[in-house]
């Protein structure tokens, strides 16, 4: 017998926020399912007091329900169609996707800015799903930085399996002193503060710059963050999320 935690995700809820919750409460799996109500957040345990205790942590929009063992497993790995190339991302713990709202923002962008010219730097990789799509269209050298140790060794991973050439470092993003023509962040509103100087640093004259993780109602607060560049794209995706796209030169009339 295995055990389901189902969250119903509310339009301000954060499902990379509350499926890192998971991870540290003893979850050993997580799937963002759309469902009749909306969509939600299942989390699988092996035992019912993990699950309740799961379940208390995380407040009154979870409920917990029993299932047979064999019906849950680690999430199976994703595939996604990018430059003609089929790409297998295992997910794991490292949590990133090509269905999340936030990652088919960036994810968009990317397959429109990047091309066989293009430097990359994804900051943040997690499974390295943005970078490797970077490197599927041509683009080189691809760079994918996380401090997550996790998220490295899926995306080293996932790398190898798509035979494609991206570096995935865990160095601090300071550490590195290359530029781009074009820095991928999708993270979450609050990580951004601390290394927004950092990433506008990394950016070549004339580079992009595609931030998504954020919510429609912190635009302005995200994209004060980065006030040496020009705003030249706003888009918005499903549950809110947002996606601001910046260029180091000067923004078109």
């Amino acid at each position: 017998m295995a055990w389901l935690l189902t969250i119903a995700l509310e339009a301000s809820a954060d499902s990379e926020v509350l499926g890192r919750q998971l991870w540290a409460l003893g979850t050993t799996g997580i799937a963002e399912v759309e469902q009749l109500d909306g969509p939600s957040l299942i989390a699988g345990f092996d035992d019912r007091s993990t699950a309740d205790e799961a379940a208390l942590a995380i407040g009154p929009i979870a409920t917990v329900t029993a299932v047979d063992a064999s019906s849950w497993a680690t999430p199976e790995p994703q595939e996604l169609m990018v430059g003609g190339q089929l790409l297998t991302i295992e997910v794991a713990q490292a949590f990133g996707h090509g269905h999340h709202p936030t990652t088919r923002l960036a994810l968009e962008a990317v397959t429109r800015l990047a091309s066989n010219t293009t430097r990359v730097l994804d900051v943040g990789t997690g499974t390295g799903i943005l970078a490797m799509a970077a490197a599927a269209l041509g683009a080189y050298p691809v760079v994918g930085v996380d401090i997550d140790p996790e998220a490295i060794a899926v995306a080293q991973r996932n790398v190898v399996n798509n035979h494609l050439e991206v570096e995935i470092v865990d160095l601090p993003l300071g550490s590195i002193e290359r530029q781009f023509d074009l820095v991928v962040l999708n993270m979450l509103a609050a990580e951004l503060a601390p290394i927004a100087d950092l990433v506008a640093d990394r950016l070549l004259l004339g580079g992009s710059l595609i931030v998504t993780g954020f919510l429609i109602e912190q635009r302005e607060w995200v994209e004060s963050l980065f006030p040496a560049l020009a705003v030249v794209e706003r888009s918005e995706g499903d549950q809110r999320w947002a996606r601001s796209i910046f260029t180091s030169g000067p923004a078109d009339d």
